[in-house]
């Protein structure tokens, strides 16, 4: 079914024509979109459905899966016991995990048969920059496939089948791709920071983040798993098949994600709202305040949203690897260094990070900006990435 697109009478219409341009042209189920710019909402809408086969319109209220727009909000949380004197960013993960203790590498060519040991002990720093050398078992490799082999995951959901316990166990006992340190690749790592924000808070990592994090924000929708009572608020997740059609993976009926006893994944399980992720972009916009509540010290923030790594970092290594020219990582996000070279309207500065079912958020220090995208729908070559033409679409509406 086409849609009739509103006529254009200022430049946000056209966030809303192309957002349903992608469910005509690509299927895609539906979009919420929130906008908070000098202080207020300068924009919000939702088009589309919340399931294909019913037709149900998105709310404003509706609940999606993040996945790896969970490591933000993971880093921060780390983060506040950082800035509590509980740990140093160069303290070996060993310190608290000790099976991390003697790490091995994997030999030339990727022999996974001649390992070495690994010259410098993996540090926490490591872990929130994605240099520790971890696989993730998601990946393409030989590595990738003994991580996947090891049971951590249900691929179809890409949910976590392990308690955090056992991830750190089964990937303390697989060889590093490389040593630790020398190049960026994601990774389990964000699994291991939620384990040591339990470990080192003394409390489950789910209730760490309801008590220190979600509670004082005021993110009441967002958690790890969506309890009875908000299940018809729960958007369906799809993919897309080799003919570009799209297939259904979970409803919110007997979603994974209403269980719960869902693994309290820091790396890709929460679930959440455009309203409440916005609460934790615009914390993190306001330099770690909002509303009278603190989380973070300005100075905390602005090292997260500060790039960590090296050029020679930053080159190919696995298939892993970061590959976004213009770009660096800060600690739990991508942050621009070179607009020109990024080819994008975003600030030099900009921090921000996706989710593999299309979830997306950036936060703009110099223009005052922060702005979330929520869809359901995982990443595929075969579409386009409704997040970035989302932030292109937002700076050129922008007074």
């Amino acid at each position: 079914m086409k849609h009739s697109p509103p006529p254009i009478t200022n430049r946000w219409n056209r966030v809303s024509q192309a957002l349903r341009r992608l469910i005509d042209e690509y299927h895609f189920p539906g979009f919420s979109v929130i906008v908070h710019h000098r202080g207020r909402v300068i924009f919000e809408d939702c088009v589309g459905v919340m399931d294909l086969e019913t037709g149900q319109p998105l709310r404003g209220d509706t609940i999606f899966r993040m996945y790896s727009n969970t490591k933000p909000i993971t880093s921060a949380a780390l983060m506040m016991l950082f800035e509590e004197g509980k740990f140093l960013l160069d303290d070996p993960v060993a310190k608290f995990i000790p099976s991390f203790q003697e790490m091995r590498v994997v030999g030339p060519g990727n022999d996974l048969s001649h390992t070495v040991p690994a010259e410098v002990p993996i540090t926490i720093h490591h872990l929130l920059t994605h240099t520790s050398g971890l696989a993730y078992g998601l990946g393409m490799g030989p590595l990738e496939e003994m991580a996947r082999q090891a049971g951590c995951f249900d691929i179809p959901h890409l949910v976590l089948t392990q308690p955090l316990e056992k991830i750190a166990e089964i990937f303390s006992s697989l060889p590093l791709a490389f040593q630790p340190g020398a190049a960026y690749s994601y990774s389990i790592a964000y699994d291991l920071v939620g384990h040591l924000v339990s470990l080192i808070s003394g409390q489950p990592f789910q209730e760490y983040l309801q008590e220190r994090f979600f509670k004082p924000l005021g993110m009441a929708d967002t958690g790890f798993w969506v309890p009875p009572e908000k299940l018809d608020r729960l958007v369906s997740l799809y993919t897309i098949n080799a003919e570009r059609q799209h297939v259904r993976v979970e409803a919110a009926q007997g979603s994974v994600f209403a269980r719960p006893d869902a693994v309290p994944s820091g790396g890709g399980g929460l679930v959440s709202t455009r309203a409440d992720y916005l609460r934790f972009a615009r914390m993190f916009l306001n330099g770690g305040e909002l509303d009278g509540v603190r989380l973070l010290n300005p100075r905390t923030v602005s090292l997260m949203a500060s790039n960590q790594l090296t050029q020679a970092q930053m080159a190919p290594l696995t298939p892993m690897s970061l590959d976004n020219p213009g770009c660096g990582y800060g600690l739990g996000g991508l942050v621009i260094l070179d607009r020109a070279q990024a080819g994008t309207l975003a600030s030099n500065g900009t921090f921000g990070w996706g989710g593999a079912a299309g979830t997306g958020t950036f936060i703009d220090p110099q223009e005052n900006l922060a702005a979330v995208l929520m869809t359901q729908t995982f990443d595929s070559p075969l579409l386009p990435i409704p997040r970035d033409l989302f932030q292109q679409l937002v700076y050129q509406a922008l007074d």
